[in-house]
């Protein structure tokens, strides 16, 4: 049976500070140490601009001499909104999706939040609340989950980037719930980790 290595593409710190915490959330829940699956790679591409065309050059330039041996399953994690308004063009994922198979990618999955990941964390409001060590307003005010977590930490006399790294907030989330409530995103990632027999 042939290796396998599956590679995580993040869009920013936050995406990869909250997939490792859903890493091992999943680990915890079906009580493993180690993953079904022989090599995990984990890349961060700080950021949205030429998304595309970073994680091609480092899936070839690296990954796909790295893991030359394996079966190779990607999964490409961002926010369906940044793509939509802050892309001209956007990203045309089935040019991208067919030059990573030209490139001996085995499969491809998305995990992209719509709109973007701060509506997950939101699902888990008490646990923002209690982060920041403050009462839930009687209204959370933003267009978007990216204003909103700014507006909620703005109460809390923080401050919230979207993109970067915020030290012990996504660990203080119930990331249990965030699963459970967004259990179809993530059951690809799941199951592929959890379901070979192999463990490595």
């Amino acid at each position: 049976m042939k290796k396998k290595c599956v590679i995580i593409f993040t869009e920013g710190e936050t995406e990869e500070e909250f997939y490792n915490v859903l890493l091992d959330e999943i680990k915890k829940r079906y009580h493993m140490q180690k993953f079904s699956i022989n090599k995990l790679e984990k890349r961060c591409l700080k950021g949205i601009t030429k998304f595309d065309n970073k994680l091609l050059n480092i899936y070839k330039n690296d990954l796909k001499i790295k893991y030359k041996d394996y079966e190779k399953i990607i999964f490409l994690c961002y926010d369906t909104d940044v793509f939509e308004f802050t892309q001209k063009p956007s990203i045309n994922w089935k040019e991208v999706e067919e030059k990573l198979y030209e490139l001996g990618v085995n499969k491809i999955y998305h995990l992209s939040a719509d709109k973007c990941i701060e509506d997950w964390f939101l699902l888990d409001i008490e646990g923002i609340l209690n982060y920041l060590n403050i009462k839930k307003p009687k209204k959370i005010i933003g267009k978007n989950g990216v204003e909103k977590l700014e507006f909620l930490f703005n109460k809390g006399n923080r401050l919230y980037q979207k993109g970067f790294a915020t030290k012990g907030f996504i660990e203080s989330l119930d990331c249990s719930l965030i699963l459970d409530k967004q259990y179809d995103v993530f059951k690809p990632l799941i199951e592929c980790l959890t379901t070979n027999s192999i463990l490595v």
